[in-house]
């Protein structure tokens, strides 16, 4: 009976199609410029260095800091192959915890030890460093007289961590789908999946340093795509990497941005827009190192940003007199480590590391198969290494500790702890404006329907006929579509409905109802609005930025708006980049909102009621956790605890996720907490 209310809205009034993309790559813009110009001040050799290792430590404080990895390698050789260029071993080592890495060793024939070695990272392939690209590079450097030490992935090769070994299947598909599956559901806890690769990356040359053979002073890294996100860290993170290849990852984070790409979970680094770190930053952490760009022309990753980057990283390379140290690579292909990048990076490192430039023609290198390569039997580590874990044990682990971190504290300073972290993390640099609230006047809709032939009642037109004849129950109500100015250059929205027979009185009481997508469900809803109105009270159903009436348009063609990598997803990331979340800036629309009411129209704070619905009333459980004198009612569907219902699913499904959580909330909170400490304050 309330159709015609789904999804009406004041067309030229509730703002732009693009309007969150827009304040989002708005806000990042700034942040690119201000990045910028604090890296052009840098002058002398002193301040570069102040400038390091202050990138450095707020890197690694944003991922979460590092994993501590203690306890020995417990390394093993499972399976030795001899090669007539090389010897080829496969190796596990424990990393941390009970998390074990499969690797392959090459030992080049005809050198001498100990020798230099480089340690090579993987980018998205399933099968991890047994993908045939990554045999080819790996096989093209040994040939050139290099040890090569080639490391899986979590989440990639043997490393599944949703491998049943009862039924021999992967749960979740590996390399993308296995690290956001791990990686979404880590956002909570602040430790993001970036932390664990990084680990790996710095155990796997703990390993290195064991073996005879390996110069512990002439150790590379290279990797492509993904493999080039792990590269630019170890960079950053560890001075026992003399020499670095980073292949088709290297560019911006301004032109990834206006590329409309996605990343992947190790690639969002949380702040990093924020601080000043973007891809030239770890080149500045790194020089004087020598350091190679591996890019081909054709590449997602925008070839334009890598030929800026590559101009920024010289200056600084320059200010140590070493201006040569750091080269560019193109092939002429698309996104994927290609064979002239893999002569090229043979190359660079032979001529760092021996002195004399070793060109090994690779044309006829054909792949490894993987049946020679496995470290396992079964092509798996759980069910098959005793003791070994999985990732998602790990994060779990993490939020069991924080949970149990939080709740030794007393009651008082438990809530005071959580309301000064909300209040920061939903208030940082929000820039409020003046309501002046658009609404289409409600004396014009009590007889009236919007005539429109689509689904959602409002047409192209948006054309209103003044007394046309609609269902007799549905004359009972009256909706008035509103707008108004949540924060400077974005627009929230909302439909202000109510029982006719109420009308004429002014200062309703009045219930923001917030649940997913808004205004377009409201006929969804009929039962419960029609009760609200019924009892004196008028009802806003409430757009926030990117949901109902304000959907954005899609950032990226024939992807999902609110599955993983689509248009939301994308847009949650960037904030997560920028210092942010979509949970916080939704929670901040939601106090807006009653603000607006109380400002505009005269209600009470305490005449103010809350109505939480579906995993979107998470917004709203914040609100009211910050705003005491509100009401608060709670429908079905709600994301109570983050800890059991997104953190402990089996097989994680990602459904608009990272719109819900705020980064490294379960060290304050679970939201089921926020509303007890309402009701027992």
């Amino acid at each position: 009976m309330l159709e015609e209310f789904d999804g009406m809205n004041q067309w030229g009034l509730r703002g732009s199609g693009d309007q969150l993309k827009d304040f989002i790559f708005r806000l990042q813009e700034e942040k690119f410029v201000r990045g910028e110009r604090r890296r052009e001040q840098i002058s002398t050799l002193e301040e570069l260095r102040a400038h390091r290792e202050e990138m450095r430590r707020r890197f690694l404080e944003g991922l979460g800091g590092l994993v501590e990895a203690a306890g020995p390698l417990r390394a093993r050789v499972t399976g030795k192959r001899e090669e007539k260029e090389f010897t080829l071993e496969s190796i596990i080592f424990n990393s941390y915890s009970n998390i074990y890495v499969t690797a392959s060793l090459y030992l080049p024939r005809g050198v001498s030890f100990p020798g230099p070695a480089v340690l090579f990272v993987c980018g998205h392939s399933e099968n991890g460093r047994m993908y045939d690209d990554y045999s080819v590079v790996c096989q093209t450097l040994v040939r050139a007289g290099l040890i090569v030490f080639a490391i899986d992935p979590p989440g990639q090769g043997e490393r599944s961590n949703f491998y049943d070994p009862e039924k021999g299947e992967y749960l979740v598909p590996r390399a993308c789908d296995d690290h956001d599956s791990c990686g979404t559901p880590a956002v909570a806890t602040g430790m993001f999946l970036a932390r664990y690769f990084l680990c790996d990356s710095m155990l796997a040359v703990d390993y290195m340093l064991t073996r005879p053979e390996i110069d512990p002073k002439r150790i590379g890294i290279t990797g492509n795509s993904g493999g080039g996100t792990q590269t630019l860290a170890m960079m950053a993170c560890d001075d026992r990497i003399a020499a670095a290849a980073p292949g088709t990852f290297v560019t911006t984070r301004r032109e990834i941005m206006y590329s409309g790409q996605p990343q992947d979970s190790e690639q969002i680094w949380p702040g990093a827009t924020e601080f000043g770190f973007d891809h030239v930053t770890a080149f500045l952490i790194f020089a004087p190192r020598p350091a190679a760009i591996l890019a081909v022309d054709y590449d997602f990753f925008p070839i334009e940003g890598t030929l800026e980057t590559f101009e920024a990283a010289k200056r600084f390379y320059g200010m140590y007199g070493r201006e040569e140290g750091i080269r560019l690579y193109r092939d002429r292909d698309t996104h994927r480590y290609t064979r002239p990048l893999a002569v090229h990076a043979a190359e660079f490192f032979t001529e760092v590391f021996l002195g004399k430039k070793a060109t090994v023609a690779n044309a006829d290198i054909g792949p490894l198969p993987e049946r020679v390569m496995t470290a396992t039997v079964s092509g798996n580590v759980k069910g098959e290494v005793p003791g070994a874990g999985t990732l998602p044990e790990q994060i779990q682990e993490v939020a069991a500790r924080l949970r149990e971190e939080r709740l030794a504290l007393p009651e008082e300073a438990r809530r005071a702890r959580a309301r000064q972290w909300l209040w920061e993390k939903v208030g940082k640099g929000r820039k409020p404006m003046a309501f002046h609230v658009r609404m289409l006047r409600q004396e014009d809709i009590v007889d009236a329907g919007w005539k429109s032939g689509t689904e959602d009642g409002a047409g192209a037109e948006g054309s209103l006929e003044i007394g046309a004849e609609r269902d007799a129950e549905a004359h009972r109500y009256r909706c008035a579509s509103l707008s108004w100015w949540t924060q400077r250059r974005l627009i929230c929205a909302g439909n202000l409905i109510k029982a006719v027979e109420y009308s004429r009185r002014e200062r309703l009481p009045t219930v923001i109802a917030i649940w997913p997508e808004g205004t377009r469900k409201i006929s969804g809803h009929a039962p419960w609005i029609s009760g609200q109105c019924e009892a004196g009270r008028q009802v806003l159903v409430l757009d926030v930025p990117g949901a109902g009436s304000l959907e954005q348009y899609p950032l990226i063609q024939g992807m999902p708006y609110r599955e993983r990598f689509g248009t939301l997803y994308r847009l949650c990331s960037d904030l997560i980049y920028s210092g942010d979340s979509m949970a916080a800036m939704r929670c901040y629309d939601v106090l807006r909102a009653m603000e607006m009411l109380e400002t505009e129209f005269g209600i009470e704070e305490q005449d103010i009621t809350l109505y939480c619905q579906g995993p979107d009333g998470v917004y709203g459980i914040m609100a009211g956790f910050l705003r005491e004198k509100v009401r608060m009612e709670y429908g079905d569907g709600l994301l109570l605890n983050v800890e059991k219902e997104v953190i402990g699913q089996e097989v994680f499904c990602y459904d608009d996720t990272l719109s819900r959580i705020i980064p490294g909330m379960l060290r304050y909170f679970d939201y089921e907490e926020l509303i007890k400490r309402r009701e027992n304050r």
